[in-house]
């Protein structure tokens, strides 16, 4: 029989480990139950469209301040609250995924329906992870932010253009959409009445340039007849030269002057295995060798036959 002092600490050590085992049971036990109370309300509180808007409550369930919410406009503040959401899904309760995934389906259509999260779709999901711990923004790009699960994100849309004004949105929070002249680079948050028309600086801007350009032009116009004439053969673009060896349409790689034949890697190497041949490999004339004229337009065998016709 052990001594009293030994089964006293027997005793002890039993307690801690129980008392431990509970403490881990009760964690995972809140854990379960804060994610059930986040999916309820997920689903009583998503909008008509499939956005989400910011409140204390839902501020409490991502574990942001409230003001992360605000970046501006109402519109954009619903955009980025979605955003907010979603990513907090794919990382805190991914394995509760059935229980959210049709109503992510329902946001992401409404996300990708919103210009303003289309045109800043990258910079968004950027500042949203740099909120969470650890989260990889090309992880989220090429998952629940993916258009149509390709892999791909709507981030290279043309901007929307009429007469010099072009859309733009900022590329730090709030991403806020603003209008750039691109004569005059003036830029203004709300697009003019009448973008056709140009303004006195658009005009102004325009005959500074044209006044610039005409300089330049009168000056080379004094310039280029003093310039030497240097005789230089007209040029002519490379010509595509297909295998004739295999007809296949493959472009060919060698000129072999001995075959006075153009042929392709494969039927380059078949014809010239054969030890009968091994002399033409100094006949080789690699279209790597002719620059950027390419083959010749006129093979050397004609233009040998060209020539003695012309003596």
């Amino acid at each position: 029989m052990p001594p009293k002092r030994q089964r006293k600490k027997t005793q002890l050590t039993s307690k801690k480990t129980i008392a431990n085992a509970s403490e881990n049971v009760s964690e995972k036990s809140a854990i379960a139950k804060e994610a059930e109370k986040f999916m309820e309300f997920l689903h009583s509180n998503q909008k008509k469209d499939g956005y989400w808007e910011a409140s204390p409550t839902l501020a409490g369930f991502l574990k942001l301040p409230l003001h992360r919410f605000d970046i501006g406009h109402e519109e954009s503040n619903f955009v980025w609250c979605t955003v907010l959401v979603l990513i907090y899904c794919m990382t805190a309760v991914l394995d509760y995924h059935e229980y959210w995934k049709l109503l992510a389906e329902k946001a992401r259509e409404w996300l990708f329906n919103q210009r303003f999260f289309t045109t800043a779709t990258l910079q968004l999901v950027k500042r949203a992870c740099t909120l969470y711990t650890d989260v990889d923004y090309k992880g989220m790009l090429s998952t629940i932010f993916a258009k149509a699960g390709d892999g791909t994100t709507d981030t290279d849309i043309e901007p929307i253009k009429r007469g010099n004004w072009v859309q733009m949105v900022l590329e730090t929070p709030p991403y806020t959409k603003y209008y750039l002249n691109e004569v005059t680079k003036e830029a203004q948050w709300e697009h003019p009445m009448d973008p056709h028309e140009p303004t006195f600086e658009e005009k102004k801007a325009t005959e500074k340039l044209a006044a610039i350009e005409k300089a330049k032009n009168d000056k080379l116009a004094i310039i280029l007849p003093q310039r030497i004439t240097i005789n230089r053969s007209k040029y002519m673009p490379p010509r595509p030269q297909e295998c004739e060896s295999c007809a296949k349409g493959i472009s060919a790689v060698v000129l072999c002057v001995i075959c006075d034949e153009y042929e392709c890697q494969d039927c380059c190497d078949v014809i010239h295995m054969n030890p009968k041949k091994k002399d033409h490999l100094q006949s080789f004339r690699f279209i790597s060798c002719y620059g950027k004229h390419g083959f010749p337009y006129l093979r050397p065998s004609l233009k040998a036959l060209q020539e003695k016709m012309h003596n």
